[in-house]
């Protein structure tokens, strides 16, 4: 007993399967795969899983033939699939590709990295220069008031001293001579 089934496929397509198989006599299934020549390209005995995997060498339609490999076997039940792989996987030109988009991503990164950088270097001096100029200018204001204090102190000397000095300059005033409100009345 035997089922077959068929594919038609072009030359350097994957097919893909498998054959699963349940029952009394599940290892006494076998699974063929012939090419359009006649050639066995796949060839495995169940129990209870086999699967396949294999590159086209040559087009036209292929046959699976699922089979009980003993005449004896009893009830086997067994499900069959098959169908063509898709290609997953990058092919060398679009490795490349992706391999040059990388590089001018990184590239990109990199120049922005180092922008940024030069920004923060030139903020990180920046905000050093502001402290400098900060303590400077109350340096500054600290001297503009020890000044003003010093001038006030040599102002008011000076101007006491010139009072003091015209004080002494200065003719004494004649003593005037009241009459005594007691003599007065004599």
């Amino acid at each position: 007993r035997s089922e077959s089934f068929y594919e038609e496929v072009r030359p350097g397509e994957h097919l893909v399967g498998g054959l699963r198989a349940a029952g009394d006599d599940a290892s006494a299934v076998e699974l063929v795969i012939l090419d359009p020549e006649g050639n066995a390209v796949e060839r495995q005995r169940c129990a209870p899983l086999c699967l396949f995997d294999f590159l086209a060498g040559k087009p036209g339609i292929y046959n699976a033939t699922v089979r009980l490999a003993t005449a004896d076997a009893r009830e086997v039940v067994a499900s069959f699939a098959l169908g063509r792989r898709l290609d997953l996987f990058a092919r060398s030109e679009q490795l490349q590709e992706m391999g040059e988009r990388a590089r001018s991503i990184e590239a990109v990164m990199l120049d922005a990295q180092q922008q940024w950088m030069g920004h923060w270097v030139r903020q990180e001096s920046d905000k050093r220069n502001l402290e400098i100029l900060e303590v400077r200018l109350w340096m500054l204001g600290l001297l503009q008031l020890i000044l003003l204090i010093a001038m006030q102190c040599f102002t008011t000397g000076k101007i006491t001293g010139m009072l003091a000095d015209r004080e002494a300059q200065r003719p004494p005033e004649p003593k005037r001579y009241s009459p005594s409100p007691s003599h007065a009345m004599q």
